[in-house]
């Protein structure tokens, strides 16, 4: 007589060939979404290109080839934008630590970067040497005695970092050093022993933080009433050089809030997480011409040019990203102006075009990790 299995034998059997069923089925899962598209995740922004799919070009490179298709799968395999995310989620909320290395999670729903050494400038690890400060000297003297020998002024405009704005929200593991910044020894240098036409935002931005945020939450830059408050700045600076300008009123725009995610919470791809409160988008009342290209170079620096009829002159901007948040602001009131993202001067485009002022703005993280040196080989004044 053959004997029944017992219930709890039964049961046991079920489970295991359910636990075999859901573990094979989790090993098929990546080839069904890499075939069927099934993860509607939005994609992690990681600060780079993912790699492109590998193309066999013979024998000779058969091992190229394989390490290709490992780097292609690496970042393709299937539903690896989901798990990206729940990466990043878990990490934040367990241990309070952003996934990505180049976020720092403060207090309050805010971040900052990591990036361009912030952590050693904000700490004071690192800072300006002697020769250092004489070589940020000479690259700023060099292009306004170049620009005065063409009768065009010169202007360089500081950007404050977010944490020298808001240290507040920074986690309590990041003490600000004691002594003087990069920015703090670069503007003492140049109003103590030069003559170059400085105009550093701080207290601009500093000011208006009494009255409202002027810094977005979840990104890296200034919010829209950061933007307007240093451009009425930069207006009023200029009109010592320029006489008659005057900057626009924020009644000139049209003033709404936008709940676009900021580019932090993005490359952490915890948009939900970290939702942006203090961006706004601005309409003006009368629209300028605004023409995008882009300038001939390997790196394809981006151009934008703005005309405006009722106004006369012309200016260019070299500015990071933020100061394209003035564009088209400052076109107001030129004729024309030429905004470049790009850091080192091109000579024969301001031969070309014959501006009345070339203004420089650089961002204080940038202080960091450029070299003048190099940047005035680039300028290439000297050159043929």
């Amino acid at each position: 007589m053959t004997n029944a299995p017992t219930p709890s034998r039964s049961t046991g059997s079920r489970l295991n060939l359910a636990l075999i069923i859901v573990f094979v089925g989790l090993l098929w899962l990546p080839l069904f979404d890499s075939a069927f598209h099934l993860d509607r995740a939005p994609a992690v922004n990681e600060n780079r290109e993912a790699a492109p799919k590998p193309i066999f070009t013979g024998w000779s490179k058969t091992k190229e080839f394989f390490q290709e298709i490992e780097r292609y799968y690496d970042d393709h395999f299937g539903f690896r934008k989901r798990l990206v995310r729940w990466h990043s989620g878990w990490k934040e909320k367990l241990f309070h630590e952003a996934a990505v290395r180049e976020v720092i999670i403060g207090r309050d729903g805010w971040l900052y970067t990591a990036t361009n050494e912030m952590i050693e400038n904000y700490t004071r690890i690192k800072r300006f040497s002697v020769e250092d400060l004489d070589a940020w000297q000479k690259l700023f003297e060099t292009r306004r005695d170049w620009l005065a020998q063409r009768g065009i002024q010169y202007l360089v405009v500081f950007a404050p970092d977010k944490q020298t704005i808001y240290p507040e929200h920074l986690p309590d593991w990041l003490k600000r050093g004691a002594v003087p910044s990069k920015l703090d020894q670069i503007i003492a240098r140049l109003n103590e022993r030069s003559t170059v036409s400085v105009l550093d935002l701080r207290p601009t931005l500093l000011d208006a933080k009494q009255r409202e945020p002027v810094f977005l939450m979840t990104d890296t830059h200034w919010n829209q009433r950061g933007i307007f408050a240093t451009y009425q700045t930069l207006i009023t600076k200029l009109s010592a050089q320029i006489p008659g300008l005057t900057p626009l009123p924020a009644t000139f725009f049209t003033w709404q809030n936008s709940p676009h995610p900021g580019d932090l919470a993005v490359m952490l791809g915890q948009e939900s997480s970290f939702p942006e409160k203090n961006r706004l988008s601005i309409t003006p009342q009368e629209p300028l011409q605004i023409d995008e290209t882009s300038l001939p170079s390997a790196k394809r620096v981006a151009m934008t040019t703005t005309r405006n009829p009722k106004a006369s002159g012309k200016a260019i901007v070299y500015h990071d990203s933020f100061g394209h948040g003035w564009i088209p602001l400052i076109g107001y009131h030129f004729g024309e102006v030429i905004y470049i993202a790009k850091r080192p001067i091109d000579p024969a485009l301001i031969e070309r075009e014959k501006p009345l002022v070339v203004i420089d703005q650089i961002v204080e993280r940038i202080l960091n990790v450029k070299d003048p040196r190099a940047i005035m080989t680039d300028d290439g004044f000297n050159k043929p």
